[in-house]
This record gives C-alpha cells, structure tokens and sequence, in this order.
C-alpha cells in the first residue's frame, strides 16, 4: 500500500507542486520504503512549503541518519525539538546522531533531556553513560548506566559497559561482581572473562585473575594482550618462570610486540638475569627506537652491572626522546655523578627536580654532586632542600652516612662540614 500511496502522491504533485501535505506524505511514505535519498528529497521539498511541521523534520532527520548524512541529521533533529520540545524520541535520535560524530557532550545533553521526559527510557540511560563513558567521566557513565539496568536489570550489554566503567573509575570490586553477572548469562563469553582477569588483576587478586586469564586464552588463543597480562600476574605474584613462559609464548604470536620485550626485560631483570634483560630491552629498542621508555629501561639495566658508559648513552637518548621525563633525567643524574662528572650530574638532577621537586634521591644527587664540583656555598643551599624533603629518619641517616664517606675521602672540602653537623643535628631530632 505504501508504493501505492507513493505513485498517488507523485500524481497529486504532478498536478500542482505546491501541495505541501502532498510532499511530506510522499516523504514519509519514501522512508517508510526504505527509499531514503527520496525521502529527503520529498521532505525537503515539503519543508520549503511547510516549515512548522515537526514531524517532517524529525522524518528527514531519521532519514539523513540512514544515508550516513550524520551533520544535517542532526541539524533536522534539531529544528523538530525546537518545534516539539517534549518529543523524548527527537532528543534520543539527536543524541545518537551527534554520538555517531564524536559530540559526547551534546550527546549527553540531549538523552539528558530525553530521560527528563520520560525516565524509563533505558536506552537513552544506557547511550547517555556511553557518552559519559567517551568524554572520559566514568562515575557518570556508571550512575547512567545504573538507571539503565533499574530498568533493564537483566540486559548483557548494559551489564558490560557498566563492569567497563566501574573499572575505569578504579571501583574494580564493583566492576568484578558485574563481570560475574555477564558471565553467569554468557559463560563463554571470552572478552567479559579477559575483563574479568583485568578487574581482579587491578585489584591484586592475582591468583583469580590467571585462572581467567586461561579461560580467555583458552577461547582466544591466538590472543597475545591475554598472554602479556597473564605474565604480568605471574610477575606480581613473583612466579618469574611462568611469566616468561607466557612472554615467549606471545612473542610467538606477535615478536614485534614492544610491550612483551618490555616486560620480559623487566622480569629477567628481576631474575638477575641481566645480560638476558639487556637482549630483551636491545631488541625492544631496535623495534620502537623512539620509544624513552625503552631506553630508560635498558639505561637501568645497564647501570644495575655498573656499565655507566653504557647507561650514560641510553639515558641521554630517554631525555632527547621526552625532556619531561623526570625518572631519566634523574637517573641520568646518577650516571653521570657515578662516571664523575658532577657539574653535568648537578644540571641533570636539577633538571629533573624542575619536573619534579619533591623526589629526595634526586634532591640528594643534586647536593651531593654540587657539593664534590665544588661549589659549597651551591651545596648547602641543596642540602637545606634535602632536610626539608626527608620525612623519615632512614632518609636522613643515608644522607648522612654517604655525606661523613664523601667528607673523609675529601678533605679539601672540610669547609662543608658544617652541613654535615646539620644532617647529625637533624637526625637526633627525628
């Protein structure tokens, strides 16, 4: 009947073309076809004749959506709610439009408003929280996503996108008994077990999380994320063997994963194993060479054995690679105070104290180094800085100590004595 009615439509028109009902039942009735480039073409026409007709609008609008036509979708959708404000369905198609472009906030907006018409509209809850979700506000998405599942308690996907925003707003015990909701329903659902591994994996249940971690590999074996995270749990629990099992087997997978040699340089490293932890952070260089990390890695590494040289070059390709990397700067820092150069270990520290101001063993190169190139008047103004970060007596009793080693193997700075009776002084009081 709606081809009929089309064909009639078409006729009425051919007879006079400025039969604007004429236009949009043509419309409406295109749409209603599927035939939806007509559909525009109708309703515009109509519109140019009758443009206080809300339905219309909301008509192209739906059909703009369907033909990808995302910006005039929304520009349609917008001139029906300003023509039927309490229209709940306008606002929840134009949310969905300005989603589909990236407009999270719109977004929310707009299922806002269609929420605030009728409230238990569980799909505009559950869309308003995605876009929540997108804008990065994941307590939002999380109360958005509640009143979806008020409404819809038993909806898989509203259960997975909350356990995914839980997560992300770091409550992962919330985010573990909402994963068990979606896997009590899909128990094979590989990704909501994978998640689940991460949440109890954030939440240092490490144990639980590898007996997830095999279930998900166990359906996505060639899936090398689970491997790296199941090596990291092992990592955690300092079950080393077993995460360098799980490394290498996702280097079979993908071996020019950067992640996996990170992470398998950071656990032969915990092993002692260091000439392996060096190979792992070589190749892991020569896979992502503008990667600071990685070098900051093998820089560690390098000065864990003593090669200083070494650790110097890699570190000064870490700050090359990021200048705000305060970690690399510092440890450069020691690199340098330990290859003696302490001018240039007094600019490093001090570089990475303008990152960073409150890092004590950063603050303690820093004296230290000013201190032994000679500068003792630069040297107490450092040191005063150390007393007012160390918060611990331990913190105070190093500084101490490495200071007394220093002064005795270097008499010609016995005038900095005086900053030695200061940290003793210190000391007693804490």
């Amino acid at each position: 009947r709606t081809a009929e009615s089309t064909v009639s439509y078409v006729k009425t028109l051919e007879l006079k073309a400025d039969q604007h009902d004429a236009w949009l039942r043509l419309g409406t009735a295109y749409f209603a076809l599927e035939s939806f480039p007509q559909a525009v073409e109708s309703l515009n026409n109509g519109l140019a004749l009758d443009p206080a007709n809300a339905p219309a609008w909301k008509t192209a609008g739906r059909a703009y959506y369907r033909l990808g036509r995302k910006e005039e979708a929304v520009a349609s959708l917008t001139k029906a709610t300003e023509l039927e404000p309490d229209d709940k369905d306008i606002w929840r198609e134009r949310g969905a439009a300005q989603m589909d472009l990236g407009r999270y906030e719109d977004a929310c907006a707009s299922f806002e408003k269609a929420v605030s018409i009728d409230g238990q509209l569980h799909g505009a809850w559950f869309a308003m929280g995605q876009a929540n979700y997108h804008r990065g506000l994941f307590q939002k998405a999380v109360d958005a996503f509640a009143m979806a599942l008020d409404k819809a308690p038993e909806t898989k996907e509203y259960l997975y996108a909350m356990a995914l925003a839980c997560h992300a707003a770091g409550g992962y015990d919330k985010a573990i008994r909402f994963w068990g909701k979606v896997i009590e329903i899909d128990p094979a659902n590989n990704q909501a077990l994978y998640q689940m591994a991460l949440s109890l994996h954030a939440q240092g249940q490490y144990s639980d999380a590898i007996q997830f971690y095999k279930k998900a590999e166990a359906g996505m074996p060639k899936d090398n994320a689970v491997l790296l995270n199941m090596g990291r749990a092992y990592h955690a629990q300092g079950l080393f063997n077993d995460a360098v099992e799980m490394y290498r087997k996702a280097l079979q997978i993908n071996p020019a994963e950067p992640e996996v040699w990170d992470d398998l340089g950071l656990v032969f490293s915990a092993m002692y194993l260091y000439g392996d932890a060096i190979q792992a952070y070589k190749e892991l260089t020569t896979l992502a060479p503008d990667w600071n990390h990685a070098w900051y890695h093998l820089g560690h590494t390098y000065y864990s054995i003593r090669h200083y040289e070494n650790a110097l070059q890699s570190y000064t390709k870490a700050v090359e690679l990021d200048p705000v990397d305060y970690l690399a700067w510092g440890s450069l820092g020691l690199t340098q105070y330990a290859l003696g150069a302490y001018d240039k270990a007094a600019a490093a520290s001090a570089r990475a104290l303008s990152l960073k101001s409150d890092e004590v063993w950063i603050q303690s190169n820093c004296a230290l180094s000013t201190l032994l190139s000679g500068n003792i008047e630069g040297a107490k103004a450092e040191y005063d800085k150390v007393l007012a970060l160390s918060k611990t007596r331990d913190d105070l009793a190093q500084q101490t100590s490495v200071l007394e080693g220093v002064l005795a193997k270097n008499p010609q700075l016995a005038e900095a004595g005086e900053i030695l009776t200061r940290l003793k002084d210190a000391l007693k009081g804490k």
